[in-house]
């Protein structure tokens, strides 16, 4: 054969084979996807990463990572709201331009000394609307776990942006707090919703 004919020969098989490893390098639906944060504050809670992943029956779970150590009444203040750590979730908007149309959040019981998961969706007007509940687990060892029913996300096209944001209140100016996101602002993660015989409702 010659080389001129064998030329576009090979250039097709190049061009397939970085096609063949771009398609398995993508993530695929329900795989988990790792959103990383450096050393970068000063506060306590100070965001390493965080791992979203799915069961199974269809149920989300955020795995908290922070660099430090870190207790509920970091999310308390002497004053003013209390902190959160909030899974931020784009489904329609653009990350960076618009508020997340979800928000799962960890935040302290109005009593006790324990922290409850609720989920948010914001409709574009007035404050957001509470759609259900989110599981809660820890801080222990420096990890937080927040999971809930992924019906409760309504992903459109079948996959979702996601970042995590934590605000500490103690310590921190109020009203807003210290803020680290995981990964730093404007950046976030896409993840691939999993379809689910049990329609995304199942327990862990």
């Amino acid at each position: 054969m010659s080389p001129v004919r064998t030329a576009p020969i090979a250039a097709a098989l190049t061009g397939a084979i970085s096609l063949v490893a771009s398609v398995a390098a993508l993530a695929a639906p329900g795989d988990p996807v790792i959103a990383r944060d450096d050393d970068d504050v000063s506060n306590t809670l100070d965001l390493a990463a965080t791992t979203l992943s799915q069961s199974k029956s269809g149920r989300m779970r955020a795995t908290v990572t922070s660099w430090e150590g870190w207790t509920r009444e970091d999310l308390v203040g002497e004053s003013g709201p209390p902190g959160s750590v909030c899974v931020k979730v784009w489904t329609t908007r653009a990350p960076g331009s618009a508020q997340p149309n979800y928000l799962v959040c960890a935040s302290p019981a109005a009593t006790g000394d324990r922290l409850v998961g609720t989920v948010l969706r914001d409709p574009g007007r007035g404050l957001p609307v509470r759609v259900g509940a989110a599981s809660v687990s820890g801080p222990t060892d420096r990890v937080l776990v927040l999971s809930w029913p992924a019906r409760l996300i309504r992903a459109r096209g079948g996959s979702f942006r996601f970042a995590i944001e934590a605000a500490q209140a103690k310590g921190c100016p109020r009203p807003r707090g210290c803020i680290d996101t995981a990964p730093d602002a404007p950046a976030s993660r896409r993840f691939v919703v999993a379809t689910t015989r049990r329609g995304g409702t199942g327990s862990d």
